[in-house]
């Protein structure tokens, strides 16, 4: 690119700046850090006001081990006389309980493991370190366990060994991320179980299962895989249920991490993402059908019933369910130690609201007249109230930052949009304040001047967009004359707005189905109003049978566990279907692949084996999961094609494009594949209609936001696939697996 003069270049890299920083903000918003931890541990209180207490009469363990067993993606209407006998007939029969718990989003791995243990409630870039987990400083039940002298044992998930290194006797870990083993990942834990059964030299034992969560990345909830693994788990429950002595106190506890929504994968805030069972067996207990607890209730829960001190950044509260077998006065004083554990995060307020109860608890202890029943539901109902409104405060987004941020992106658009003539130097000097300020309230968060202005955070784009009004009014009549044009623009502008709803960001396709449909519908109102020949009218009306087709391809959002045509090709009997998509799919990548290089006919035959070689991989992956061999050749292939059209055709771009389409046929699922041709159709026929950059790139974007969608993705991480990472690897490897996600 040439540029005219030093200001064009000037304004270039300006935008590049205020573009990073727009990005910035908007994490910084988005992405809230925990700024506060609690030092001091509240140990059990010897006293209740005036009253004296002998805390290690009132306050000991309950249970002298622990059994974690510790299913991923353990939906809670899995566990049923169906997939989970023994364990269903042991609650029936009440040997045990089961209680139903949340687990509030992100609904992925490593967060949930650390609300289970710490009682805490993850942050949103927790999702970002459950790739790259790191040891937990934060206070936790194995931490209050090691300085009890507490012996742990651990076998399963690596994350628990990263998240807490040094800190078990005994330990094995499996990868999480390999999600093509769903075998040997439970193989290699449950091996362990018999010989750790005889080994009286622990007090907790930790065992996490990944085969289920596997299983549902690839096929999803209702293959018939998930009904022989959750038997498989159900027998190893009944294996150490059966073999442990009741005498001696051991309680199993069966709980899963996270769900499984209905299209498989995990991540969002579905029900089906974040209800999980919390069972007990070898304790006595009662069950609760009617009520949710919260999953951060795990970790005071296990600390009560093993004589520990609560985690000091725990905000869940002790079950009463679990407090069956305790009398009066232990029962309140687990109660009360679990409310000076609460108070503590904020004692000026919080205090005052336990205020009541503690005066009618001390009563209770002096004289004894006063309603059991009446302490208890007190107790109860402010322990909840305390505990949601901690939750809601550990996880709530900067607003101001974030209004800040879709402000700077409207204002990015406008001046990438406006056309150079209508560049003034007021232009640069404004959003270089702007920037200036932005930067200042970063550096300075807290300082009380920026922390006044963040209350008016409207002020600084609304003045900004008063100050550029007849640069504004200009860049409207030009567009005017363009409607196409204009509509990209307004509704790119509508879009952006739009994220300061969560719904219309959950619900984010059914914004692009709309916009592209509008955006085509007005494309043949204006082509028969302008009287054009009728191969541009069916051009538009083919974009918008398109659209309506393929977004019933993969559904997305609240529609994800309804029925739709990729869930109808990938049914065993439909299978000559899914072959006719795949194969047609797969005919036109090979159509375009020849006519990138159309006088090169080595490189369209080494395309075209290629494409049977993928066709091979294919099939052998319904009868073997991890068809490794044919992947492997495609991609080599795919590598061999790269090289040799650079070299000969020193084109970057037609190169990247042979690359995409090939490994992309690849790693996308078989009837997705159909998609790759959609996309290239579609782009000719935008090409053929409109000839300005401006128009072609917002027409692009919106092209490639529906079909991103159609293909099953949304904002929701539950959506992610992560199955093609794992194409040719027989083993984890984080670096291609995460290249090719």
């Amino acid at each position: 690119m040439k540029f005219k003069n030093s200001t064009n270049l000037t304004l270039i890299i300006f935008w590049y700046v205020f573009a990073v920083t727009e990005v910035a903000l908007f994490l910084y918003g988005f992405f809230p850090v925990k700024s506060k931890t609690y030092n001091n541990v509240i140990h059990p209180p010897s006293h209740i006001n005036n009253v004296s207490l002998n805390s290690s009469h009132y306050y000991q363990p309950e249970v002298s081990r622990v059994i974690l067993i510790v299913i991923d993606a353990l939906r809670r209407d899995f566990v049923s006389e169906k997939y989970m006998p023994y364990l269903h007939s042991s609650v029936q029969e009440e040997r045990g309980c089961i209680l139903t718990t949340r687990a509030e989003s992100p609904t992925v791995t490593m967060p949930r493991i650390k609300a289970m243990t710490t009682g805490s409630v993850p942050q949103f870039i927790d999702i970002i370190l459950n790739f790259a987990s790191s040891e937990i400083t934060e206070d936790s039940i194995l931490h209050q366990a090691n300085n009890a002298g507490k012996k742990m044992v651990f076998y399963g998930d690596d994350t628990w060994l990263k998240l807490y290194p040094n800190m078990f006797l005994r330990s094995e870990g499996t990868t999480s991320f390999f999600v093509s083993d769903y075998t040997e990942v439970d193989n290699n834990v449950t091996r362990h179980v018999s010989k750790e059964l005889s080994n009286k030299d622990w007090d907790i034992l930790f065992l996490h299962y990944l085969g289920l969560d596997h299983i549902g990345h690839i096929y999803g909830p209702f293959n018939p895989l998930i009904e022989t693994k959750l038997k498989e788990m159900d027998s190893i429950i009944e294996q150490i249920h059966t073999s442990i002595n009741t005498d001696d106190k051991t309680v199993i506890v069966v709980c899963g991490d996270h769900g499984m929504r209905d299209s498989g994968g995990h991540g969002g805030s579905s029900k089906e993402e974040t209800l999980v069972p919390l069972a007990f067996l070898g304790l006595a207990c009662t069950s609760s059908d009617s009520e949710v607890s919260a999953q951060i209730d795990i970790a005071p829960t296990l600390a009560a019933l093993m004589g520990l001190s609560l985690p000091i950044d725990s905000v869940g509260r002790v079950l009463p369910e679990l407090l069956v077998s305790y009398s009066v006065h232990r029962h309140l004083y687990v109660r009360h130690y679990n409310a000076l554990n609460l108070i503590q995060k904020d004692p000026t307020t919080y205090l005052e609201i336990f205020k009541d109860v503690f005066a009618l608890h001390e009563q209770f202890l002096r004289n004894g007249i006063v309603s059991l029943s009446d302490i208890v539901m007190q107790y109860d109902k402010k322990l909840v109230e305390i505990s949601e409104i901690l939750i809601k405060s550990s996880s709530t987004q900067n607003i101001s930052f974030l209004y800040l941020s879709c402000s700077a992106l409207c204002i990015i658009l406008l001046a990438v949009m406006m056309p150079a003539k209508q560049y003034q130097y007021y232009w640069l000097s404004i959003y270089f304040i702007t920037l200036i300020l932005i930067i200042t309230v970063l550096a300075y968060p807290d300082h009380y001047i920026f922390s006044q202005i963040s209350k008016f955070y409207c002020i600084v784009p609304i003045s900004i967009c008063l100050y550029t009004l007849p640069n504004l009014i200009v860049l409207l009549r030009e567009f005017a004359a363009f409607p196409i044009l204009f509509f990209l623009i307004g509704g790119s502008v509508v879009r952006i707005i739009s994220f300061a709803s969560t719904s219309s960001i959950e619900e984010e396709h059914q914004t692009w189905y709309f916009l592209w449909g509008s955006l085509t519908i007005l494309g043949v109102y204006e082509e028969m109003n302008a009287k054009s020949s009728w191969d541009r009218i069916i051009v538009w009306i083919l974009l918008f049978a398109g659209l309506r087709v393929f977004r019933h391809w993969n559904y997305v959002g609240k529609w994800a566990g309804l029925s739709d045509v990729g869930d109808w090709l990938n049914i065993q009997d439909n299978w000559m279907s899914l072959a006719a998509v795949f194969l047609i799919g797969l005919l036109g990548v090979a159509c375009y692949c020849s006519t990138i290089h159309k006088n090169d006919k080595t490189i369209s035959l080494l395309s075209i084996f290629t494409i049977l070689v993928i066709f091979w991989y294919r099939t052998e992956l319904q009868y073997n999961n991890q068809s490794v061999v044919p992947a492997n050749i495609a991609t080599t292939f795919i590598l061999f094609i790269s090289s040799i059209s650079y070299l000969r055709h020193r084109n970057v771009v037609k190169t990247l494009l042979l690359v995409w389409i090939l490994w992309s046929s690849l790693l996308m699922r078989s009837h997705n594949i159909m998609l790759i041709p959609v996309c290239v159709a579609a782009s000719k026929m935008l090409r053929k209609l409109c000839s300005s950059v401006k128009c072609l790139t917002l027409m692009h974007i919106w092209l490639a936001m529906v079909l991103f969608h159609c293909q099953g993705f949304c904002n929701s991480l539950a959506s992610i696939d992560i199955s093609p990472g794992y194409v040719g690897l027989s083993d984890y490897s984080p670096l291609l697996t995460s290249f090719q996600v």
